[in-house]
């Protein structure tokens, strides 16, 4: 018989419910910071990106899919005599082709197909209109998750003057969690390819 008390081992300790406990709130709280910290580094870039109001320009691009948001912001442009022409980007078939909108059949409006129909498609058709204009200054039409990525690729791949307006769409939860994570790999991509 031995007169020392032999002392629990840290195993045993490390079993009991306090002992999980304690290691399940460490590691709900280091998941907690994993997913807070692109969601709060995300919110000038894809929630709020800076945007100055609109100057004039000689057209507003539409970048594609054109919805009536979209339109309706250019359109609004217009009227206020900011811009002498609203340009939409369509897809050359399908849903989002000039012939499912309505826009396309209005005298206001050109609808144009880029090549290939991405922004950076959208950014070369900006630089193919722009042939011949001394100083060409543009206002690209898109919905606020893409401003910043959208004024990315037009500053590297347009040779003229850009402002980027986002309008707001209504996005849901769901809609959210998937925009940061398209916009974010598209942001990827369009800093590692180039823009021809």
């Amino acid at each position: 018989m031995s007169l020392v008390a032999s002392a629990p081992s840290s195993h045993s300790q490390r079993t009991t419910p306090v002992g999980i406990g304690r290691r399940l709130r460490r590691a709900a709280l280091v998941l907690l910071g994993v997913l807070l910290v692109p969601i709060i580094a995300g919110l000038p870039v894809y929630v709020w990106p800076p945007q100055s109001p609109p100057e004039e320009a000689d057209y507003a691009l539409v970048l594609g899919p054109p919805n009536p948001p979209r339109v309706h912001a250019a359109e609004r442009l217009l009227r206020q005599g900011l811009i002498g022409e609203v340009v939409l980007s369509v897809s050359p078939d399908g849903p989002e082709s000039a012939a499912q909108y309505p826009a396309c059949q209005d005298d206001r409006a050109r609808c144009l197909v880029p090549d290939p129909f991405t922004t950076k498609g959208e950014a070369r058709l900006a630089e193919t209109l722009a042939v011949g204009a001394e100083e060409p200054r543009i206002i690209v039409v898109t919905f606020t998750p893409q401003v910043a990525r959208a004024r990315y690729i037009f500053d590297r791949c347009y040779g003229g003057q850009v402002q980027v307006i986002g309008v707001d769409e209504n996005l849901g939860l769901w809609d959210w969690a998937y925009q940061y994570a398209y916009q974010t790999t598209a942001f990827v991509k369009a800093w590692m390819t180039p823009c021809a």
